[in-house]
């Protein structure tokens, strides 16, 4: 009996597994002067984000904003915060440490 359980237990792991690598995270891509880009993923539903420069990922979460939106790196710190990110309908503006990513849109 237990092994019949076993198997039980073994096929749901198969399949959640396979439900969630079916699920696939959308990136927009951001075109901007000077020939720069980056990738956001939004989730909305979390009032969160994920950027991703040059390969690498940042995770964001969304502050109030006076006009758009507008996401902060959620490093878990009250710290002076080295990336923010200014989005409306589909132009964007991307503080990332020292650069600035300015009239980025999506295509």
């Amino acid at each position: 009996m237990n092994s019949k359980w076993l198997t039980v237990g073994a096929l749901a792991s198969f399949v959640v597994g396979c439900a969630q690598s079916q699920h696939k995270t959308e990136y927009l891509t951001y075109h901007c002067e000077a020939e720069k880009s980056f990738e956001v993923a939004y989730f909305p539903e979390k009032e969160s984000a994920i950027l991703r420069v040059s390969g690498q990922p940042y995770p964001l979460i969304q502050v109030p904003s006076g006009s758009g939106a507008r996401y902060i790196l959620d490093d878990k710190t009250t710290a002076e915060n080295a990336i923010t990110l200014y989005t409306k309908g589909n132009e964007a503006r991307l503080e990332l440490e020292q650069s600035v990513y300015k009239n980025c849109k999506t295509d």
